[in-house]
């Protein structure tokens, strides 16, 4: 009897820590995707300013509660606009440490199309002795 062939909904290409293209499928190719644009500041994609993340730019603001609300409104934009996940839950939280400014942010992710629930999470940070 042949071996069960596996079902790929999605593909596509990385050059990220690798030493040429590598072939991304599914979970792995849609974490790339949204690690990608939490990378992006705001405003830095001349051809659509409207696309990246808010929180490269609050790195040394206050850690207030309305800060981190609004880091959290920006991630949750951010997910709404790839039609591939789902958001069922967020926390984003400030590190504490006397060397880094910056936050964490984990999101709680249905991967639409298949049976993958995950914790998708990014640090936030700059060191303050650079």
């Amino acid at each position: 009897m042949p071996a069960p062939v596996k079902t790929r909904i999605y593909q596509g290409f990385t050059t990220v820590n690798t030493d040429g293209i590598k072939i991304l499928f599914d979970v792995d190719l849609i974490k790339q995707d949204l690690t990608n644009e939490f990378n992006i500041h705001k405003g830095e994609d001349i051809t659509d300013p409207s696309r990246g993340a808010i929180m490269w730019d609050m790195l040394f603001e206050a850690n207030t509660n309305e800060n981190i609300n609004k880091i959290t409104e920006d991630c949750i934009r951010i997910f709404k606009l790839d039609s591939r996940v789902t958001l069922t839950g967020i926390n984003v939280v400030a590190i504490k440490n006397p060397n880094f400014s910056g936050y964490v942010m984990e999101a709680a992710l249905s991967y639409v199309g298949t049976n993958v629930l995950d914790v998708f999470t990014l640090t936030f940070n700059k060191s303050l002795t650079d």
